[in-house]
């Protein structure tokens, strides 16, 4: 999943799908904890863009700026959910671990 800016300066995420009832939970716990921190990071970097909305725009944080505050933000959205994050990853990995079980292991014809 990728973070990407639009023309409009939104941010869209690329390669996402919405959930189905095909997809299944991620059998490994490493990728669980990484998509939670994706998730994080998008969340943080999402609020970021909106409180920077808030300002006035200025020669500073004008339209010029746009761009490089959304790679800037991106960035430290992403260092915020490696460092530990404002707790969302933590909240989705416990939500996941308690409500879903892993579906069971079927053993493949041949292997024992």
């Amino acid at each position: 999943m990728m973070q990407t800016l639009d023309q409009g300066g939104s941010l869209s995420l690329t390669g996402a799908s919405a959930p189905s009832q095909t997809q299944s939970i991620p059998q490994n716990p490493e990728e669980m904890r990484k998509a939670a921190k994706q998730y994080e990071a998008f969340f943080i970097s999402y609020l970021l863009k909106v409180m920077r909305e808030t300002v006035h725009e200025t020669g500073m944080t004008g339209k010029d700026a746009q761009y490089f505050y959304s790679f800037y933000d991106q960035e430290i959205s992403n260092r915020a959910a490696d460092a530990g994050g404002i707790g969302i990853a933590k909240m989705v990995e416990s939500y996941i671990e308690k409500n879903f079980t892993p579906p069971p292991q079927v053993p493949r014809p041949g292997s024992r």
